[in-house]
Formats: C-alpha cells, structure tokens, sequence
C-alpha cells in the first residue's frame, strides 16, 4: 500500500496490556483510507488470522502524544521519523532472519542503533557520554559487557566514517539500514534546535522518548531488556574514550 501511494505514512508501536500486540498507524487520504485500505487491511489481516500468526484485529482512533513529542510544531515530523525508523527496524529484523554473522546478534544490532542516533542528532562524544551518564547514574555493571566488550568498542566507534564497520559486508548492510532514516533524524535535530523556544519539553528527552520507541520496536515490550541495552551503550562509550581522543 505504501508503494502504491494509497497511504502516506505508517509507524507501529509494541504493547502489552492484555496480551502482546501491535499497534499500527495509518495516516493518509481519509477518502482512500476508507474506501481502499481499510478492505486491503480486512483481506490481510484476515489471511493472517487465517494463518494463526494473529488473533484478531481492532479498530480504533489514534491519540497523537503531542507534548511528549515537543508539541504542536513537532509532532508531524516526529512521526515522519517514525514511519522511517518502523522501516529501519522491518529491515533489521530481515538482516537478523539472514546473516551468520555471530558478532550481529539483536543485542549488538540494537547498541550500534541507538549509538547511530546519537551521531545523526548530532551529539559530540562528550555530550552523548554525558547524557547516559545522567539518566544511569548509579546502575550496575552489565555482565554481557565483559563479553562483548572488545568488538562493541571495536564497532561501535564512528571515527573515519564508522571505518571499523564498513571492514565487513554485514557492517555495511548495516550502515545502509541506518542511514534510511539519517536525513530525517538530521532535520528533526535542526528544528527542534531552531525552534527550541517553541518546545514542550527539553530536547533531550525528546530524543530519549523517540529511542525508547525505537528499542520497542527492535526489542518488543521488555524494560529490563531496553534497560541492559542502554547500560551497554553508556560502557561501550565509556570505553571509547581513548580512540575519540579523551584523556
């Protein structure tokens, strides 16, 4: 439906409550919406209960989390992001379902990511450092850290161009996913720079908030899991401080 240009832009978000499921936002022509997608979406979701890969499917308004997201002037390109960060990770999860690359697992693929966000936003080292500094104070070290820790540093350190990255085939597939979303990521970070008078609430928590929702995508419905993800982003910038040339 998206390449047809029946809708404009779609985002899903991951929930529980009940039972586990997806939320997916539409937005669109209503004309269209009403008289073309919503019979595409019945044929198959139908062909997906079907298949017993869902149970069933509601239909319900959509709420906009206006003031989370800085207000009125950025919410639209707030879900722009999320629209092309719901492709991002619909392509991480086909790189997963492929590569045999060990070192590529979902924990790794997810601490590369949020790492990724923070260069395209813009942050310098010390300001990316600092931030997880601040919102994990006084955390415990993650055990997983001590494993991975070698090739988290070694990947994960964007000097030349993410040069240790592009070293491998896999890297470079990796890249390409994330720079689908780069040029927006980039344009957000700018306006809400601009028009820093105009925000609902301080940037960086904006930019915590749509990380949390990136990782809900990526990791599903799992604090203690987006929590360890986060903690190995601080240690593995943490120990990125010789290569960036901080004594």
């Amino acid at each position: 439906m998206n390449n047809n240009q029946l809708i404009n832009k779609y985002f899903y978000v991951r929930y529980l409550d009940d039972k586990p499921h997806i939320r997916l936002r539409i937005q669109g022509d209503p004309n269209i919406l009403l008289s073309t997608v919503l019979i595409k979406m019945k044929d198959w979701t139908s062909n997906l209960i079907e298949g017993g890969l869902i149970n069933k499917i509601e239909l319900s308004c959509y709420e906009r989390e206006i003031e989370r997201y800085g207000g009125p002037d950025f919410i639209d390109i707030c879900e722009t992001l999320f629209y092309y960060d719901s492709i991002c990770v619909s392509e991480l999860f086909n790189f997963l379902s492929y590569t045999t690359n060990e070192l590529f697992d979902k924990e790794t693929i997810a601490v590369l990511s949020v790492i990724f966000y923070l260069e395209e936003i813009g942050f310098d080292y010390n300001q990316q450092l600092n931030l997880f500094e601040r919102i994990l104070e006084n955390n415990k070290f993650p055990k997983e850290f001590r494993l991975k820790k070698d090739y988290l540093v070694f990947l994960c350190n964007s000097n030349l161009n993410w040069s240790n990255l592009r070293k491998s085939e896999d890297g470079n597939k990796l890249i390409s996913i994330f720079e689908k979303r780069k040029k927006i990521i980039n344009h957000a970070s700018e306006e809400f720079s601009v028009k820093s008078n105009y925000l609902y609430s301080p940037t960086k928590d904006i930019w915590l908030s749509i990380i949390h929702m990136h990782l809900n995508r990526l990791l599903g419905v799992d604090r203690e899991k987006e929590k360890n993800i986060m903690l190995l982003v601080k240690y593995t910038l943490k120990n990125l401080k010789y290569q960036k040339g901080i004594l």
